[in-house]
């Protein structure tokens, strides 16, 4: 089992156990609660997310129902599922079905919405027979269609396709082109389809994850015949985010913490942040294409990337004026710390200098974000994790402020 000290998901998670936010989760369950169950909204738009509230071996996550994600918008938390594990939702939008996958555990569990707009806890799979391990994860799943899923697991480098109606496992695919000995890989936050074609990255840090692989290596999976291609890069590593251009493009961002790490331990540890991508109809990265995140922003170190509006995009960039690195500074600490902005780039004008989001406070360094009505919201995080405001980053001009919700957001999908 994988511990939970990573920094893809143990640089959260390590750091909300100590900042002991267990203490949130007390009163939040009942036993109908626990035995599944959310809601009621009898009509209209209707949001699940899951959000985490403790980790580790007394990892706890809630399972809530919106029917806004605007500013001001509350949840009745004593209405949430509370579910004993590190859960992260997926689903087909407008599908009135939501799936938790499990990270302790590993398993799956299917929620149906009923007509009274309650969630109910349906059937389960589980995925520890095809050697899916426990612990530190960022292990997706991905919608083909109403009938093909794959849970795409960077434990056992495979893409598990399964029946999301009948909830039956189909084959597993084996991803193991995606290893580097002496290197833990992880996934990218969100796999991208390219018309018939899945894209997972993968990513790498070594035993102690004080340092990161300058490669970027990805999987093409085809989704019709499950036919798996790979493809390499060896000029920036740490890819977690990626976002697809009007034009097509795929632009991909190596992950904030790739500074974080480059700040403290050098080039010996990390390349600092950079972008890289693959054109559109083509399956190798651009050999032509390469920046460093840190030209775009006037010097901030930075990394990540989310879909802004129109041809636009956001990184993250760590302005030192807003916490000094001392000696004794880690790598989390500095990625953890309220000292990160959000900087906006043209994807048609790559050259041209980002512009700061003025009118967003800064937060901790983690990208992440979620896909909602065809909007991408960051999981904006405060410094302790104890919340997370949804910010809407494809609203015109900045990105607007959306609902405050206890914990850290790790789901969303609008399940009506």
């Amino acid at each position: 089992m994988r511990t939970f000290d990573s920094p893809r998901t143990g640089c959260i998670e390590a750091t909300l156990a100590a900042l002991s936010l267990a203490a949130s989760v007390a009163g939040c369950g009942s036993d109908e609660q626990q035995h599944g169950s959310a809601g009621a909204f009898p009509s209209g738009p209707l949001y699940a997310m899951t959000t985490m509230l403790q980790v580790g071996q007394d990892a706890t996550s809630l399972l809530v129902l919106t029917p806004s994600l605007d500013d001001g918008q509350t949840i009745d938390y004593a209405q949430a599922v509370e579910i004993p594990d590190q859960a992260h939702l997926f689903g087909i939008e407008g599908g009135t079905s939501v799936y938790a996958l499990l990270l302790q555990t590993p398993q799956l569990t299917r929620y149906d919405l009923d007509p009274s707009g309650r969630l109910e806890a349906a059937q389960e799979l589980r995925f520890d027979r095809f050697g899916v391990a426990g612990g530190a994860s960022t292990r997706s799943v991905h919608f083909v269609s109403e009938r093909k899923a794959y849970l795409l697991d960077d434990t056992s480098l495979q893409a598990i396709a399964w029946d999301p109606e009948e909830m039956v496992i189909k084959k597993a695919i084996d991803l193991g082109g995606l290893k580097r000995e002496g290197w833990i890989p992880y996934f990218d936050y969100l796999p991208k389809r390219r018309g018939n074609q899945l894209v997972v990255i993968a990513l790498y840090y070594d035993q102690n994850f004080s340092k990161i692989l300058p490669e970027t290596s990805a999987a093409l999976i085809d989704v019709e015949t499950d036919k798996v291609t790979y493809v390499h890069d060896e000029r920036c590593g740490g890819v977690s985010n990626s976002t697809i251009a009007p034009s097509g493009d795929l632009y991909l961002g190596s992950d904030p913490y790739n500074a974080a790490v480059n700040v403290i331990g050098g080039d010996a540890a990390s390349k600092t942040g950079c972008l890289i991508r693959m054109r559109a109809g083509e399956d190798t990265f651009d050999p032509d294409f390469f920046v460093n995140v840190s030209d775009l922003t006037g010097g901030f170190p930075g990394g990540g990337i989310v879909p802004g509006p129109g041809s636009t995009a956001y990184l993250r960039a760590y302005d030192e004026s807003l916490f000094a690195v001392s000696p004794a500074t880690d790598a989390l600490s500095l990625y953890a710390a309220a000292a990160w902005r959000w900087w906006k780039i043209d994807l048609e004008s790559i050259t041209t200098a980002a512009t700061v989001a003025e009118g967003v406070p800064p937060s901790s360094g983690v990208v992440k974000y979620l896909l909602a009505d065809s909007h991408a919201f960051a999981t904006d995080s405060s410094a302790d994790y104890s919340n997370t405001t949804l910010q809407d980053m494809t609203a015109e001009s900045d990105p607007v402020k959306g609902i405050l919700v206890k914990g850290l957001v790790t789901g969303l999908v609008r399940a009506r």
